[in-house]
């Protein structure tokens, strides 16, 4: 059980560091991302999931209750990265619409690389004029 809630608040702590980064970047930002609850709620409850979570983990690990693992818990450790991948998709997704500004970060300047993945094949790069 100790692994379950040690990787749950860990995986936690990383969706809601994630969750900051965006509304801190919007505009206006939210009321839970301004800077007072940046500063002495949000950093700190991060901070304490990680920490928790690590501190739970750790003492599942040290205290060989790895040893007696069952299949419930290997089924729950599952749900729980499962879960955490799916809020992450839809975090990643949020991004973009909740942000203009972490939008136009992810896509690169104009003319930036010349070997562009996303360029159809056959096109030239283009050349400047003499």
């Amino acid at each position: 059980m100790a692994a379950i809630i040690g990787l749950a608040m860990m995986l936690t702590a990383v969706l809601v560091l994630r969750a900051a980064k965006i509304g801190v970047a919007m505009q206006p930002p939210p009321w839970w991302a301004s800077d007072n609850m940046s500063a002495f709620i949000v950093s700190p409850g991060i901070v304490t999931l990680f920490a928790g979570g690590l501190a739970s983990a750790s003492s599942w690990l040290i205290g060989g209750e790895w040893r007696a693992a069952r299949l419930g818990t290997v089924i729950a450790l599952a749900a729980v990265v499962a879960a955490f991948v799916a809020l992450a998709r839809l975090l990643r997704a949020w991004a973009p619409i909740a942000s203009p500004v972490l939008a136009q970060a992810v896509q690169p300047a104009p003319g930036a690389a010349d070997n562009d993945p996303r360029r159809p094949p056959g096109v030239p790069p283009m050349k400047k004029a003499a």
